[in-house]
């Protein structure tokens, strides 16, 4: 299960972090699969992304846009894993959201592990039916693709151009380093050079440095990348 933590308060994310962290941890060691936890400190990098995540744990008290706020927004993205809300001194969100309160789920800081525990078995049971997918969006449009709608990625300028399947494509203003952070959730996506990534499950034919995709792209490689892809394969098999 794949978890952000999005909070501008770093010691109270790095303590949400650790607790998710123990809970993973506790889950493994019972012989079930743990946890994948990313974390942001600012708005921007946390929506980008949102759609990739399982359940998402939100508090924001140092920007002009609260925990509740931000929780609207991944509302208005389309996101529908369980959104946690972090209540606080400053914020109380259960009672800010008010008749809107059903759409979220609360925790109060400091976070008892219990209540934790509680949250996180309804967002496990999520996760167990959910297919993860990644929000593209420019100006002219926003495509909700899940990971093996990606052919491949290109970084053309300043800008990354997603081939999907089904002959589609989209611009998106971004860097393929930065997108490449946030792909834990789609093993299949696999870089093979600073300025290229491909789908592993679109290879027609691989190659020593180079692989052909099967809407006929083609792309070349260097010799250090070829691992890249292998490893790719090892953690579909998984």
């Amino acid at each position: 299960m794949h978890i952000a933590v999005c909070d501008d308060n770093i010691a109270e994310r790095k303590q949400t972090e650790r607790l998710l962290g123990r809970q993973s941890d506790k889950r493994k060691n019972a012989g079930e699969e743990g946890f994948f936890i990313d974390s942001y400190g600012n708005i921007p990098a946390f929506m980008s992304v949102a759609q990739m995540y399982d359940a998402l744990f939100v508090d924001m008290q140092e920007t002009k846009e609260n925990g509740l706020d931000v929780g609207y927004m991944l509302l208005k993205a389309g996101v529908v894993a369980p959104i946690i809300l972090l209540n606080n001194d400053k914020y109380n969100y259960k009672e800010m959201a008010g008749e809107n309160a059903d759409k979220f789920y609360f925790l109060d800081k400091p976070i008892r592990v219990k209540e934790l525990e509680a949250i996180l078995e309804i967002c496990v049971e999520y996760s167990k039916n959910r297919i993860p997918t990644i929000e593209l969006r420019n100006d002219a449009e926003t495509i909700y693709a899940q990971g093996d709608d990606i052919i491949s990625v290109v970084q053309d300028g300043s800008y990354l151009k997603f081939t999907l399947t089904e002959g589609r494509s989209i611009k998106t203003l971004d860097t393929l380093y930065n997108f490449c952070d946030g792909l834990a959730a789609f093993p299949m996506l696999c870089p093979i050079s600073d300025f290229v990534l491909i789908n592993i499950n679109h290879i027609k034919k691989a190659g020593l440095l180079s692989v052909s995709l099967d809407n006929g792209e083609k792309h070349s490689f260097g010799i250090g990348y070829r691992k890249n892809i292998e490893e790719a394969r090892k953690m579909m098999k998984k």
